[in-house]
């Protein structure tokens, strides 16, 4: 019987390496985001590893157990060798994940992003990004890659909030994704 609800790729302590909290002063926002990266031990300097970002990084890194899931899914072969990025909301959740607009994603891929490649080398193919969250940061991963396609090709939400929290809100992408009946 098992004693814990995690699944086995979650069991034991992370191998790689999960960076103490750094902080991004963000200029779009006009203030600091918390993150962490975790960088698994098949990482290699000069061998650029796929991308993904996690809103509510706290969740993943404590709750769901993500870095000892990236440690089983890349030695397993499951996934490439992948860097993942922990990011907490700042000072208003909802505004930041629950708003329709670009500013989230634009914080990411001018600031976010040009900040770990001082640190890491990422794969420059859109194939090799991916952004996920749960609840409100699973509507915000789908906004920032329905704004920003040309970079985050896969997409994690799961009990997505694809609810009007905010003006303009999620359920305008229900509204011009969902499929039409003729």
């Amino acid at each position: 019987m098992p004693t814990s609800n995690l699944p086995p790729e979650a069991m034991g302590n992370p191998e790689g390496e999960l960076s103490a909290g750094k902080q991004l002063q963000s200029k779009v926002y006009g203030y600091s985001f918390n993150y962490r990266t975790y960088k698994p031990t098949a990482y290699q300097a000069g061998k650029p590893a796929a991308l993904m970002i996690f809103q509510d990084g706290g969740n993943y890194t404590g709750n769901f157990k993500a870095p000892r899931v990236f440690d089983n899914v890349i030695k397993d072969g499951s996934v490439p060798v992948t860097i993942s990025v922990y990011i907490d909301p700042a000072c208003d959740r909802s505004k930041e994940y629950d708003t329709r607009s670009a500013k989230y994603g634009m914080m990411l891929t001018t600031e976010l992003i040009p900040e770990l490649l001082k640190t890491f080398d990422l794969v420059d193919d859109p194939n090799g990004w991916a952004i996920g969250g749960h609840s409100s940061g699973g509507s915000c991963a789908f906004n920032v890659a329905w704004q920003f396609p040309t970079m985050f090709h896969k997409v994690m939400t799961h009990s997505g909030s694809f609810v009007n929290l905010q003006t303009p809100g999620d359920a305008d992408y229900i509204n011009l994704s969902r499929p039409r009946c003729r």
